[in-house]
């Protein structure tokens, strides 16, 4: 989507002055006004710094990327290391309580769209699906972070109990490519072989996508956004044949 497309531009940037960053947007068909409402969201969420430099008159702005890891990509990888053992009552009671409401709300979302589905047009459908998701989903969704807010500091081995709740719903690589070998299109697997990294975002892609043009460029996007952050072209994967 633009927004993954524009933040890639942003992070694939490092140290920039303002005005270079303006104009790359520019040239990528972002507004100054998109670009700048981007900029502070990522300010403001503490991902990237704005720098004054007033040894220049006027004074030259820059922005900087914050360095730090991508929110529980350790954590998740110490989640799959750590053994059931290590756990003690309380803690595994914890973990087992946040997997069944995050499961149970999963099913409340499915039941909503559900009910959406049944209405008699796509936009009396999509009209109560707003409605459920301002006032039904919304609250359960304050819910769920007030539960794992009050349990941010239950860790085991160091590892916060929420990322081994979160890496038990993360869907496997090797399962995003069972499933790409087995139902992709063919002419996604052009688009497939160039994705070296979150690879389990392509079915999704493939499945909300309403048309092969939207899928396309919903891959692209993603490319870009993968190359933008530095990481090399996907290498050749033995073995793999879209049938």
């Amino acid at each position: 989507m633009r927004r993954r497309r524009l933040y890639g531009l942003i992070f694939g940037s490092g140290r920039i002055q303002s005005s270079e960053l303006r104009r790359r947007a520019l040239e990528q068909g972002f507004s100054t006004r998109t670009l700048y409402k981007a900029l502070k969201h990522l300010s403001d969420a503490g991902t990237l710094r704005r720098i004054v430099d007033d040894a220049t008159m006027p004074p030259r702005v820059f922005y900087e990327t914050i360095p730090r890891r991508p929110s529980g990509s350790v954590n998740l990888e110490r989640a799959r290391q750590i053994v059931e053992n290590q756990w003690s009552p309380r803690k595994e009671r914890e973990r087992d309580g946040m997997a069944l409401a995050f499961s149970w709300f999963t099913n409340q979302v499915a039941l909503v769209i559900l009910d959406a589905c049944g209405q008699k047009d796509e936009r009396q459908a999509q009209k109560y699906l707003d409605v459920q998701m301002q006032t039904r989903l919304d609250r359960y969704v304050h819910e769920l972070f007030r539960m794992c807010f009050r349990r941010r500091n239950i860790t085991v081995d160091k590892v916060p109990v929420l990322a081994c709740v979160a890496d038990s719903f993360l869907t496997e690589e090797e399962d995003a490519d069972d499933w790409l070998k087995r139902h992709a299109p063919k002419w996604a697997k052009t688009y497939i072989e160039r994705v070296p990294i979150f690879r389990t975002e392509i079915p999704v892609i493939l499945m909300l996508a309403t048309d092969k043009e939207a899928a396309i460029k919903e891959m692209e996007e993603l490319i870009e956004d993968i190359e933008a952050r530095g990481f090399p072209r996907a290498p050749k994967r033995a073995g793999f044949h879209i049938i």
